[in-house]
């Protein structure tokens, strides 16, 4: 029962986020280009659950995240088996990395991933992402991204 109360409080925020982010992104958009992000990772033997765990990019529209970039998990993970809750850093490079956030509904695969910041070729990284599962291991990152000051 502790984890359906922790799965709902993460649920509104969520929908409260989702709401911010109708308020605050017009204005952030105005003074940035966007640009249309499209990604596919590999989980396979690579995801159990457990912090420090990777994807790998097997497909990116994104220049500075190339093929073979790792999407590596922090947690914390609120249940292994149904909803993953966690800090995400892309890893194009040791010095080329992406930090943001990714809360993920395991049993259908859809979640949401918002980047916020980023060094060398991700330096000004900002993206917001919708997440979707085409098998047990390959997933869909869809959404746009920006680089503030670019």
């Amino acid at each position: 029962m502790r984890s359906f109360h922790r799965l709902v409080a993460v649920a509104g925020t969520i929908v409260a986020l989702t709401g911010a982010l109708t308020v605050s992104v017009p204005s952030v958009l105005a003074s940035s280009a966007t640009h249309t992000l499209t990604i596919v990772k590999d989980c396979s033997g690579t995801m159990t659950g457990k912090v420090g765990e990777y994807c790998t990019v097997t497909s990116s529209n994104v220049p500075a995240i190339p093929k073979g970039t790792r999407v590596v998990y922090y947690g914390p993970v609120i249940s292994s088996s149904v909803f993953l809750s966690s800090t995400v850093i892309i890893k194009a490079s040791p010095k080329n990395t992406a930090t943001g956030y990714c809360m993920v509904d395991l049993h259908t695969g859809i979640g949401m991933c918002t980047f916020w910041k980023g060094t060398g070729t991700l330096a000004g990284f900002h993206a917001v992402i919708h997440g979707s599962s085409e098998s047990p291991t390959a997933y869909h990152w869809d959404g746009f991204y920006y680089r503030s000051g670019k």
